[in-house]
């Protein structure tokens, strides 16, 4: 019995050190310009300096994922800058996880930009649900990481198994070029503003998971700042109007603000035209151009 259970374990163990050959063999492979794939992972560096990090959601993901809004966004601030948002919706976990990973790997910044939608800070779905299963490579770090922020059983072997597959394995630059996409005043109605806010808030305000993720965002800061860089934290331009955990949220950032040393800018507002929108929460590339030139800029070069 100890000698079958011996050469079961020995068994398991030369396919695991196939498998991870396999996948370090195709990580090998996988070197993406940030806007030529979704994954952070992938387009995040060893040993650099950059002027400036973004993370958040897909809000402010566009700003890198799509290669003008990154053309612009350098050219105006003069700034090489490293887009870590989490395409898809991610939320405050994938941030922590993000940022972990960048400073892991002997990079620095000069500022950290936060994009923050109050609704990832009252949901599962963003944070341990998340589609960063399917798109970020397997290291063994990122998944003790998963494991350490609660991901589901059902999330980490999801994230194992999809990166066997001939899509993972074979997969190709996907570069997206701009973005011009247009709203016009007829899409922009409330009940559509409702159902997009319905479908952000899928636990409510859950009071529970606010906490939760309330110390994730705090640990965020604080490594932020230990790391010597100047934090800026934003709501990003919709055209929702204010959402039902802003308040809430607000008062969180107040708080906040006694402990740890960041600024806050609310943009929420300063685009209502329609036509600088690819839907109700995300800029097209003229939106983005403006939001960077007219808002972004003055805040951030001093």
């Amino acid at each position: 019995m100890k000698r079958l259970l011996f050469k079961l374990i020995l068994l398991a163990s030369a396919n695991a050190a196939v498998g991870l050959a396999i996948l370090q063999l195709a990580d090998a492979r996988h070197s993406f310009e940030q806007w030529q794939t979704d994954s952070v992972l992938l387009a995040t560096p060893r040993d650099t300096a950059f002027d400036m990090v973004i993370l958040g959601a897909s809000r402010v993901k566009l700003l890198t994922r799509i290669r003008s809004n990154l053309d612009c966004l350098q050219r105006e601030l003069r700034m090489k800058v490293l887009g870590m948002a989490s395409a898809f919706g991610g939320g405050i976990v994938p941030a922590q996880m993000y940022l972990s990973n960048f400073y892991e790997r002997g990079n620095t910044a000069g500022i950290v930009l936060i994009s923050l939608p109050p609704s990832i800070l009252f949901s599962r779905g963003p944070n341990q649900d998340h589609k960063i299963v399917y798109y970020e490579p397997f290291r063994f770090d990122f998944l003790l990481k998963m494991v350490r922020h609660g991901f589901g059983y059902r999330r980490i072997i999801t994230y194992v198994r999809s990166k066997f597959t001939p899509a993972w394995l074979l997969q190709r630059p996907v570069p997206l070029a701009n973005a011009w996409r247009t709203l016009t005043p007829e899409d922009v109605t409330p009940r559509r503003i409702q159902m997009r806010i319905d479908s952000m808030y899928t636990d409510g305000l859950d009071e529970a998971r606010f906490k939760e993720y309330a110390k994730v965002f705090e640990d965020i800061l604080g490594m932020a700042r230990g790391h010597g860089a100047r934090v800026v934290v934003i709501f990003a331009p919709t055209l929702l109007g204010e959402e039902p955990g802003t308040p809430k949220v607000r008062s969180l950032l107040a708080e906040l603000g006694k402990r740890h040393a960041f600024e806050f800018y609310d943009f929420t507002n300063v685009l209502t035209d329609p036509s600088l929108y690819a839907d109700l929460d995300h800029l097209n590339s003229k939106g983005a151009e403006q939001f960077v030139t007219r808002y972004l800029k003055p805040v951030l070069i001093k």
